[in-house]
C-alpha cells in the first residue's frame, strides 16, 4: 500500500488509514475488547470476513498503528 494521500493534512491520511469501516473495527476491538489474536477477532460478534480482517491488519501493521508479535505461549515456528 503506498502513501498517496489526498493531502498533506494530518486528518486527511489519518482518515485514509483508519476511516473505513472494518480498520475502525479492528482498532475499536483491540482498543476496548482487548482482542490481540486472529483468531480473537473472528471469534467476535462482528463477524468480519478472514480475507478483509488479513488485509486490515496488515494494513494498520504496514502503516505502524499495529505491531505483529509472536505470543510467548505460541509453539508454532
Amino acid at each position: 500500500m503506498g502513501n498517496n494521500f489526498r493531502c498533506k493534512c494530518l486528518i486527511t491520511p489519518a482518515l485514509d488509514i483508519i476511516g473505513d469501516k472494518w480498520s475502525l473495527v479492528v482498532v475499536k476491538q483491540m482498543l476496548f475488547e482487548a482482542k490481540n489474536t486472529f483468531k480473537d477477532f473472528t471469534e467476535s460478534t462482528e463477524s468480519t470476513a478472514t480475507n478483509i480482517l488479513s488485509k486490515r491488519l496488515k494494513m494498520l501493521e504496514s502503516f505502524g498503528i499495529i505491531d505483529k508479535q509472536k505470543l510467548p505461549s505460541n509453539k508454532k515456528n
